[in-house]
């Protein structure tokens, strides 16, 4: 008798624990589930916020609701188990490492960018405001052939037209900026951008005229951001980005290196308010929360 008690509470207890380890299997199944779930409403928020108004963020699918704040920047996504929030940001021309809105032509090139920092199409790209550039310049030139060599002034140099020759031994820490054509015919041509007063740093390069004649050559070194209305041929030289244009060439083994360094990333002054700009969004890194 006490045999068959013994054996019959050790088959209960091991039907309770089976029973138990089949809620728990269930149960992380239903959660597994909630959060595939939840995941796939905040993908879809992310693309709607992307391809048209950012009203469209706010919808619900079967039982999971999101909701978005241009005033906060939070997706949340809500469902009977748990709530999901992620901050956005925008991916502006400028915190990529080459920005092009037309065409790309890349048929000889290296480039070694940090994370989040790659080549990638925009449909628009912000308008520069030449006044910002043409009230804070040091130097300005009224046009015809302008044959610059050796050191420059540190500042802002700016070129209403004519064609701007950089010959051997240009360097600059600064800004230059040009409404006409530029030539690089020599070598050991620096440009270095350098921060505003608040540590923001302007682009070491401007070509403000959509139908400017621009182009490269090996002995040219670009540190800082690149803005370019027109087309731009990179052929050759090197280059930390970000370089943003409409219509890019890449070639002669031009090597775009930022340095593992995130500072010429930044939105820089003269080009409007970046939020004025319906910039595609991503989600922010480590802003993901989880509300059970």
């Amino acid at each position: 008798m006490i045999y068959f008690v013994v054996f019959s509470l050790t088959g209960l207890a091991a039907l309770a624990v089976a029973s138990y380890y089949k809620m728990e299997v269930v149960q992380a199944k239903q959660n597994e589930s909630n959060y595939l779930a939840v995941e796939s409403v905040l993908n879809e928020a992310l693309w709607r916020i992307n391809v048209g108004a950012d009203s469209l963020a706010d919808f619900s699918r079967n039982g999971i609701t999101s909701t978005y704040s241009s005033i906060t920047r939070l997706v949340t996504i809500s469902s009977e188990k748990r709530t999901i929030s992620v901050a956005l940001e925008d991916m502006h021309p400028f915190s990529q490492g080459v920005a092009f809105r037309d065409a790309i032509d890349t048929s000889s090139y290296s480039i070694t960018l940090l994370p989040g920092h790659g080549i990638r199409q925009f449909p628009t790209l912000p308008t520069i405001d030449t006044t910002y550039y043409l009230s804070h310049a040091v130097a300005v030139y009224n046009g015809g052939n302008i044959n610059i060599e050796g050191v420059m002034a540190s500042g802002i140099h700016y070129v209403k037209k004519g064609t701007v020759f950089l010959k051997n031994g240009t360097y600059l820490d600064g800004t230059l900026v040009i409404m006409g054509k530029l030539k690089v015919v020599g070598t050991d041509v620096i440009l270095n951008a350098i921060p505003d007063s608040n540590g923001t740093y302007l682009p070491a390069l401007i070509v403000a005229d959509s139908t400017s004649d621009i182009s490269t050559t090996p002995g040219i070194i670009i540190r800082g951001p690149i803005f370019s209305a027109g087309p731009f041929s990179m052929k050759g030289g090197t280059l930390t980005g970000p370089l943003v244009g409409t219509e890019i060439e890449l070639s002669s083994k031009l090597d775009i290196n930022d340095l593992s360094n995130e500072k010429y990333y930044d939105y820089p002054p003269g080009f409007g308010d970046v939020h004025a700009y319906d910039w595609p969004k991503r989600i922010s890194a480590q802003s993901w929360k989880v509300v059970l």
